[in-house]
């Protein structure tokens, strides 16, 4: 009797290590998706082909990637917390504080314009944004000219469209008979914002957001760069474990050897 419950343990253990082994290698996506299309970096199509990429990637797997738990979702992005600190003695001085921040409405990209380098490698997607929304709680205190601005509770800045100009250089690896282009560096850069709105919500809200939305422009150009950084760390988190996970023929038809 022992000796049959012996056995059975150790089927059991087999199949669990079995079933590990089997989970770990998922890291790798071994079957193209229907909805990636391997795109000449030599070709003229190449524009419109790899912003299809980007479009699908946002938007198929705007909640996460099969098999691949370590990607979070690219719509809705989570940050813990931006801030912003300014020089008191700028015209306008803004300093706030956002936590528990949820970024919205990066799904629904469309690639302008896309362009592969050789030296470096690496690619530039041009990618027109909608409806951007930042939500979280804030704490924000400073002055538009002469005019105090300060308070807390919760915020929404809201955009009506932007191009997100988001170049990445890759580095090329192969693991296990795949060539993968591993992320190397990723930066983004917000250009031609339009339609800003900032509406908070706390004791004096309906004034400060009148004084906020009477230069809402000139207020986003100070988000601007801490926007940028947050966005450039988000992006490439996903696509640095996107491109680990994808191979890189599965995207690119005709990529230089990688170099022993």
């Amino acid at each position: 009797m022992n000796h049959h419950r012996h056995q059975r343990m150790q089927i059991y253990s087999l199949l669990t290590l079995s079933m590990i082994v089997l989970a770990r290698g998922r890291k790798i996506l071994t079957e193209k998706p229907d909805f990636l299309n391997p795109c000449s970096i030599t070709d003229r199509s190449f524009s419109s082909c790899f912003g299809k990429t980007v479009e699908n990637i946002h938007t198929i797997w705007r909640n996460g990637v099969p098999g691949l738990k370590s990607v979070s979702s690219i719509d809705p992005m989570f940050v813990k917390r931006i801030g912003i600190n300014q020089d008191l003695s700028n015209p306008i001085s803004i300093n706030l504080n956002l936590n528990n921040v949820t970024l919205s409405g990066l799904s629904d990209v469309k690639a302008r314009e896309s362009r592969f380098e050789t030296k470096p490698l690496g690619v530039m997607v041009k990618m027109a944004l909608t409806n951007l929304a930042v939500n979280g709680g804030y704490d924000i205190s400073g002055h538009i000219f002469t005019l105090p601005v300060g308070g807390k509770g919760k915020a929404t800045i809201s955009v009506a469209s932007a191009i997100a100009r988001v170049g990445i250089l890759f580095k090329l690896r192969e693991n296990s008979g795949y060539t993968f282009t591993t992320v190397d560096d990723l930066r983004l850069d917000l250009q031609e914002v339009r339609g800003v709105y900032l509406n908070l919500d706390g004791a004096d809200a309906s004034q400060e957001n009148a004084i906020l939305n009477s230069y809402g422009d000139a207020i986003f150009e100070i988000l601007r760069p801490t926007l940028n950084e947050v966005l450039s760390k988000l992006f490439k988190d996903r696509w640095t474990k996107i491109f680990n996970y994808v191979p890189a023929d599965f995207v690119f038809s005709d990529l230089p050897p990688v170099k022993a």
